[in-house]
């Protein structure tokens, strides 16, 4: 229950049968748990070792052949950003008492490599060539150097900044709670534009067809033009869109808390609107050619597009 598939009508297409295993696995399908802490940002997957972070501000490595620990590392009070998996290392972002925090760096053995102290970082880490792009609660966006850690530059952007930044080309797009929108060099952290939308921005940018896209708490889908940030187009929807938007070619599909998901083409017309059971969803659409997967009240939702 709570599993769906649908084409452009709304007609249930039932979702696809698990894809057999080869190779003789005889795990049986389904979920398999751990024994750790709440787990509340996504995990990472590399080199067949799954790194997530806890609510214990733990950061675990688990086998994915054998379920099996790698590691078990404190690295803060809390921790709400996904780890990056990276050549040989993984990198998280703390939560600490106070509005403190930090981005940690370990192997992917477990053992500490750097540590930078920051406000509270709850957004998660990107990489830009050899620098490690994050958020932070003291609203810029900081650039340190992948191996060492060494500071490489720092933005201030606006209010807190919790959301992912977005990489295209040379370019990191970051949104602050404050609705101010910021394009910056990955070299140097220099500002290209800003554009202020006036609406709280919660989600990550998603950057498609030289356009940057992202919703606001106010339930819009805004589009800004990725190289001068003028405003494209701003879609309507029926709730706060909190989850990042996807982008398939020239279009665009984001969720909103109205308990839809948004099919939109490149000057913000609403091409489809399909409803998904169970109604409102903060889960961020994931993309497989024309079908879409998303999480909601009711479950795991896959929606054919085409």
């Amino acid at each position: 229950a709570g599993d769906d598939r649908r084409g452009r009508d709304g007609a249930d297409r039932g979702v696809p049968p698990r894809a057999e295993r080869s190779g003789g696995d005889r795990r049986r399908p389904g979920p398999r748990s751990r024994g750790v802490s709440a787990v509340e940002s996504s995990p990472a997957l590399a080199a067949g070792v799954i790194h997530a972070g806890t609510d214990d501000g733990t950061l675990v490595g688990i086998g994915l052949d054998d379920a099996r620990e790698r590691y078990r590392v404190k690295v803060g009070s809390l921790v709400r950003s996904s780890p990056l998996a990276t050549d040989g290392l993984v990198i998280v972002g703390t939560i600490d008492a106070k509005g403190q925090g930090a981005v940690v760096a370990l192997t992917d053995a477990g053992q500490a490599q750097w540590t930078r102290k920051l406000a509270a970082v709850f957004s998660s880490p990107a990489l830009a060539g050899q620098t490690i792009v994050v958020g932070a609660d003291d609203g810029s966006v900081h650039g340190f150097d992948r191996a060492t850690g060494a500071p490489a530059w720092s933005q201030k952007v606006g209010s807190k900044v919790r959301a992912t930044p977005a990489l295209a080309g040379a370019m990191v797009y970051a949104a602050g709670f404050d609705g101010m929108i910021v394009a910056l060099r990955a070299a140097d952290g220099a500002r290209a534009w800003e554009r202020a939308i006036g609406h709280g921005v919660y989600s990550s940018p998603c950057v498609g067809s030289a356009l940057v896209i992202f919703g606001c708490h106010e339930g819009h889908i805004h589009g800004l033009d990725a190289e001068t940030g003028a405003v494209r187009f701003e879609a309507e929807t029926r709730g706060p869109v909190l989850a990042s938007p996807g982008s398939i070619g020239a279009r665009t599909v984001a969720t909103s808390t109205d308990g839809h998901v948004y099919l939109l083409d490149e000057t913000g017309a609403v091409l489809a609107r399909f409803p998904l059971p169970g109604g409102a969803t903060q889960s961020s659409p994931a993309i497989e050619g024309e079908d879409v997967y998303v999480g909601g009240a009711a479950g795991l939702h896959a929606v054919v597009l085409a």
